[in-house]
């Protein structure tokens, strides 16, 4: 049994970044539950023609739940890509900035769950970098 405390902090984490033409995966910490507020990253496309789909798929052990993006990026482009809760059903783009949704509240439990990207067509010199995620966690004990 666990207990859940009230409230919840922010939490930043930069993420290191992957190599090139591949996709992050971010581990979470265990002894903490968590509600991503926030992530965010930069993605250099290169010249390889293709459209590239974001996507984030949140992992549990009983979960698996893929949040897309609406706004696809072309080759030779640089963006961020901005996905937040309750920004609207489909997302948009502002200059370089690419906005998606987290449509619901997703809690994770940390040591078993994970955030990762995957973005389609992501070539061989794609670069993600500047990774951010923020949460608000709560700290589980037992109740024993």
């Amino acid at each position: 049994m666990y207990e859940k405390y009230t409230g919840g902090m922010p939490f930043n984490v930069p993420v290191p970044a992957p190599a090139a033409g591949a996709q992050f995966t971010y581990l979470l910490p265990a002894n903490y539950i968590y509600v991503p507020v926030n992530i965010n990253y930069l993605l250099v496309t290169d010249a390889t023609v293709g459209v590239r789909s974001h996507y984030l798929t949140f992992v549990d052990t009983d979960l698996w739940v893929s949040f897309a993006c609406n706004v696809t990026q072309a080759a030779s482009l640089t963006r961020r890509m901005d996905f937040s809760p309750n920004i609207g059903t489909a997302g948009f783009s502002v200059g370089s900035l690419i906005e998606g949704t987290i449509p619901h509240p997703v809690q994770l439990m940390g040591g078993t769950g994970s955030i990762v990207s995957l973005i389609g067509a992501l070539a061989g010199g794609d670069q993600i970098s500047g990774i951010r995620i923020q949460f608000k966690i709560w700290p589980v004990t037992p109740t024993w």
